[in-house]
Order: C-alpha cells, then sequence, then structure tokens
C-alpha cells in the first residue's frame, strides 16, 4: 500500500514557477473568472472597485464560465490573449 501525503510537493518542485511573476499590476488587465455563484459576483465587483482604484489596473474584464463543468469555445483562450492575469475563484 502507498500513503501520499496530501499536504503539499517537495520543497523543490514548490520553487518552481509554472508562469513567470508579473510584478505590478499598475496598467494591466485583469480577469475575473465567475462560475455563476452570487458570492463570486460579489467579490469580482469587490476586487474591480479595489484594483482600478488604488492599484492601478488599466480594466477589468469579466468572464463567465459554466457553474459545473469546463470553461467552453475558447473562454480560456481569450482569457490569455486579452489580460494579464486573472483571478478564479468558487466563492461558494
Amino acid at each position: 500500500m502507498k500513503y501520499l501525503d496530501p499536504t503539499g510537493a517537495p520543497a523543490a518542485l514548490r520553487r518552481t514557477p509554472t508562469t513567470p511573476k508579473l510584478g505590478s499590476l499598475t496598467g494591466r488587465t485583469l480577469a475575473v473568472v465567475n462560475n455563476g455563484w452570487q458570492s463570486m459576483s460579489r467579490i469580482g465587483e469587490r476586487v474591480a472597485e479595489l484594483v482600478c482604484g488604488g492599484d492601478g489596473v488599466r480594466e477589468v474584464r469579466f468572464y463567465a464560465i459554466p457553474r459545473n463543468r469546463a470553461a467552453e469555445g475558447g473562454v480560456l483562450a481569450r482569457i490569455r490573449e486579452e489580460c494579464d492575469a486573472a483571478i478564479v475563484g468558487l466563492a461558494n
């Protein structure tokens, strides 16, 4: 029997970045990806207010994805092309 440790990957693996760090949000476009939960709608709106006012984000774009399945029709590709960073959350 093999046991898997759910506390995370070894330190060497955790230090390997999967994407380059963005740095500052100033002048950037931020995506908020919402799977339809009302609380994520509220959180997304609040994040947009905060980052556009104080963090210098140029624009926040909202993207809707289905609640119970993967994003459809190239939505993730659009986000990658149109935005510099994304907040993806369930908020349930």
